[in-house]
This record gives C-alpha cells, sequence and structure tokens, in this order.
C-alpha cells in the first residue's frame, strides 16, 4: 500500500505495472478528427475480449493512456523516427497503465478516483489479455509505423468536407498549422502538395471553415494514397454507417475479426436510434444518425458551404460525387 494524494492510501499492489499478457494485433480507428472514429471505436469496443484505448496520441489529456506524449498534433512517425515512442504505445497497447506518472498530474480527490478507476481497468484487460481497440484520429499520419510496428489492423473513418467543417464550426475548434510545419519528414513528403497553403494559414487569422477545408484536403489526400497502398485497411464513409448502421458496423466486425455480440449489437442501436434533437449537440455519440447526415446544411451558410466545396475540390471527387453536396 502507498500513501497517496491528500493522505488518501492507494489500493494498488506493487505488480500493477508489470507487463500484460501479449494480445491479439490491435485495432486502429482513426481518419480526420470529428470523423465519427470514437463512434466506430466504442461501438468496436463493445465486443467481447477487447478493450478500449482513447487517444494516445493525443496531446493535453488530463490523464493520457501514455507515459509520453508525441510533440505535436497529427505526430508523423516513421519506421525509424518512431524508435523513440515504440515502447511507450506497446505499454499502452499492452494495457501497462502510466500511475505513477498520471499521479503526479492528480490535484483533486475526483482526479485520483479517475486515475484509479482507468488502472483498474487496464489493469483488468492485461490479466485477461484484451485486444486493444484504440481509437485516434491523431494517429492518422502516423498509421502505416503504427500496422508495421505493432501488426495493427486500420479502420479508416472518412466524413464530407462540409460535415467536417460544420463540426468544428460547432465547436469552435481551430487548428495552428505550425503544427505540420514544425514536422519536416511531414511537410517533405505526404504534405508537400500543400506547403504553400499550410503556410499561409500558419500563424494567422482564418475562419474555421476555411481551416476546416485545408485540413480536410491534408488528410483525405493521404487516405486517398493509403486506399491505393493498403488494400487490406478498411475505409468507412460516416455518411454510409449513419444510413445503414446495422450492415455497415457488421462488415467492420468481421474485417477486425470481432464477434457481432448481443452487447455491440445493443450499442450499435443506442448510438443510432437516439431522439433526432440530439443531432444538434455535436459531442454525442448517441444521436439519430439518420438526422445527422445533412446537419451541416442547416449549421453552414450558403456561403461557407459553395466555399469548402470550391477549396477541397481537388480531393473531394475522391470520395463523394456532386449529388452528395
Amino acid at each position: 500500500m502507498h500513501r497517496g494524494f491528500d493522505g488518501i492510501r492507494l489500493g494498488f499492489a506493487t505488480n500493477l505495472m508489470q507487463p500484460a499478457t501479449k494480445s491479439a494485433a490491435p485495432v486502429l480507428v482513426t481518419g480526420s478528427h470529428r470523423s465519427g472514429s470514437t463512434w466506430v471505436g466504442r461501438v468496436l469496443a463493445a465486443a467481447d475480449g477487447v478493450g478500449y484505448i482513447h487517444e494516445p496520441f493525443t496531446l493535453n489529456q488530463a490523464f493520457p493512456p501514455t507515459q509520453r506524449d508525441p510533440k505535436h498534433w497529427y505526430q508523423y512517425f516513421e519506421r525509424d523516427t518512431g524508435k523513440h515512442y515504440e515502447a511507450v504505445l506497446r505499454d499502452t497497447i499492452e494495457f501497462r497503465y502510466p500511475f505513477w506518472s498520471n499521479l503526479f498530474r492528480v490535484r483533486s480527490r475526483t482526479d485520483l478516483r479517475a486515475v484509479r478507476s482507468e488502472a483498474a481497468v487496464f489493469r483488468r484487460h492485461a490479466i485477461n489479455g484484451s485486444r486493444a481497440i484504440i481509437k485516434d484520429p491523431i494517429a492518422l499520419f502516423s498509421a502505416p509505423w503504427i500496422a508495421e510496428t505493432f501488426g495493427a489492423q486500420i479502420v479508416v473513418c472518412i466524413r464530407h468536407p462540409a460535415a467536417f467543417a460544420s463540426s468544428l464550426k460547432a465547436l469552435n475548434w481551430p487548428f495552428d498549422f505550425s503544427n505540420f510545419l514544425l514536422q519536416p519528414r511531414l511537410m517533405e513528403g505526404p504534405l508537400a502538395p500543400f506547403s504553400a497553403d499550410i503556410s499561409r494559414l500558419a500563424g494567422h487569422v482564418h475562419s474555421i471553415h476555411e481551416q476546416a477545408a485545408l485540413l480536410w484536403r491534408c488528410i483525405y489526400s493521404v487516405v486517398d494514397r493509403y486506399r491505393k497502398n493498403y488494400p487490406g485497411w478498411l475505409f468507412v464513409r460516416h455518411e454510409d454507417l449513419s444510413r445503414d448502421p446495422v450492415a455497415r458496423f457488421s462488415d467492420l466486425f468481421q474485417h477486425a475479426g470481432l464477434k457481432l455480440s448481443a452487447r455491440a449489437q445493443a450499442e450499435i442501436a443506442r448510438t443510432t436510434s437516439g431522439d433526432r434533437t440530439l443531432a444538434n449537440d455535436p459531442r454525442s455519440v448517441v444521436r439519430h444518425s439518420g438526422s445527422n447526415i445533412c446537419m451541416w446544411k442547416s449549421r453552414l451558410s450558403h456561403e461557407e458551404i459553395n466555399s469548402v466545396k470550391q477549396q477541397t475540390a481537388d480531393v473531394w471527387p475522391k470520395f463523394y460525387s456532386n449529388e452528395d453536396w
């Protein structure tokens, strides 16, 4: 037993951080942020014998699932540059929770309860040899490295550019493009075609829908190359999942080698057949999925829609048709 925050005793044995049993190949659910990756990840995590890991590549989490964060949003790791992060991510995939590093972040009893609870969940998955379902859109550019290094199966979520822009607008989420500029290999490699536009938007004030358009182009131009280079990955459009969730999620479970259990089926129903008014909440994964498909038409002005369509015209025809506008 160890003395913890504010004199509270921590009921954790010293073997909490011992290596986990090696589990089956992890599944990475990625795409752009606001692409439905949380929805997909949570539904897949309702399968038996799996454990959910929330965004190991995402910065500034109160209690991250990894002992060390990457340096930038949308960090780009390759075989050589990812070596220093490999052991950190492997610990996470094998459900070794960074208990002591997160303990130093504790500032309240509520924080302490959260850390203890998460550590207990990780420990249970480690003991059971659970298979990791990693939900992280911010890992998108590093997905090939994750697939190669950890044998991960990759699921990539795709969402309409106007829906993406609409969601960022509703949440008032800008993006700092210096996260791209500070990664020379990313700028010289996957994002080289967008160098001038990224430099133009970095460090200057632009509308969120203009930022969203460029960010969508950067992300989904890379996704289009992934479709050509990695035929074993699964690519799913948010709109297709929303229109026919039962059939499309059945395909997802089959691709991942997971059983579509009764609990998973209940989770699909719970997250797709909610009140239509829930579609107005951009943070909720419980909504009426059919009503959510074209919510962007009411959130964005006609001028904003036309702007997003024009700015993304070099990429969106690879995933959508004119009828989708």
